[in-house]
């Protein structure tokens, strides 16, 4: 971790983020944006954040249960295998996956986003 100082004197935190392996699986960081037309990965940023754009409203419970399944879809493991650590109820989300180890599951999502072969997720709801 690097600190920056911000005008007024104030330091600044950057963390690098990447694709780790944590026990017993990976964990990603994930970015999602309710509301398109359909759920997809958007972007892998350099950051390693994965950009995932998701169909539904932006009801948090909505949108945790459409990342869970599309993610569950693209990286081929069951849902009971998918966790979110932190940010239920912001954009922002910390996943981890169990038994997947972080350079397989950054094979995956790199290859749907190459691929734009993203599975289309019909959430249970109806949206």
């Amino acid at each position: 971790m690097t600190r920056q100082v911000l005008p007024g004197g104030r330091a600044s935190r950057s963390r690098q983020w990447r694709f780790h392996d944590s026990r017993g699986g990976s964990a990603l960081l994930v970015h999602v944006r309710p509301g398109s037309p359909k759920t997809r990965i958007h972007a892998i940023q350099q950051e390693s954040v994965v950009e995932i754009h998701l169909v539904g409203d932006d009801n948090p419970w909505h949108t945790n249960q459409e990342l869970v399944r599309f993610l569950s879809q693209v990286l081929g493991v069951p849902e009971a295998h998918i966790e979110i650590v932190a940010g239920l109820y912001g954009r922002g989300k910390v996943i981890t996956v169990e038994g997947l180890s972080a350079e397989e599951a950054s094979r995956r999502l790199r290859n749907a986003l190459e691929n734009d072969c993203s599975p289309e997720v019909v959430s249970q709801n109806g949206r």
